[in-house]
């Protein structure tokens, strides 16, 4: 009986660090920008800036130009790498 107490004990522990731990992400991604520079982007999806402009250029991963600076949406960066790239 004493035993089976601690197991539960331990799996609701457990539990509770994990959704604290998803709890923490979702605000923590939810902190970062939108909109990003390719070098952050790049630093973001954990890929080299010449991989990413590969991306950019055959079209898997849309960008926008403001004047000269160009802007990669986060959520659609986050989507490619979920998805897989080409």
């Amino acid at each position: 009986m004493l035993l089976l107490f601690a197991d539960i004990f331990s799996m609701l522990r457990n539990e509770k660090f994990q959704n604290r731990a998803e709890a923490n992400s979702a605000i923590t991604k939810s902190l970062e920008p939108r909109w990003l520079r390719p070098a952050a982007a790049a630093k973001y999806a954990g890929m080299s800036r010449p991989r990413l402009y590969q991306l950019l250029q055959d079209g898997s991963l849309p960008s926008c130009k403001l004047g000269g600076l160009r802007l990669i949406d986060r959520q659609k960066l986050d989507a490619l790498l979920e998805g897989g790239a080409k």
